[in-house]
């Protein structure tokens, strides 16, 4: 009787531990998907700044921020 105790509490731990490890494994996944959507939404906005009209009526500027600045944004302003 102690041994089938033993062997249904193991079980369910290993079921806890499986089901942590898939839902960190999706996260994760969801996470990436995200990331690189961002990334190829970004990369298209700098192509189109790159080709930007510079034009006289309409002031901006971007300011890049040192490197020392890691956890900071870069800054535009129109």
């Amino acid at each position: 009787m102690v041994s089938v105790f033993v062997l249904a509490l193991l079980v369910f731990l290993l079921t806890q531990l499986v089901n942590s490890a898939a839902t960190v494994t999706i996260l994760g996944n969801k996470r990436m998907d995200a990331d690189s959507q961002a990334r190829m939404v970004f990369d298209r906005m700098a192509v189109d700044f790159a080709h930007m009209v510079k034009r006289s009526d309409v002031d901006y500027y971007v300011k890049k921020l040192a490197l020392d600045q890691v956890n900071q944004n870069d800054q535009m302003a129109f």
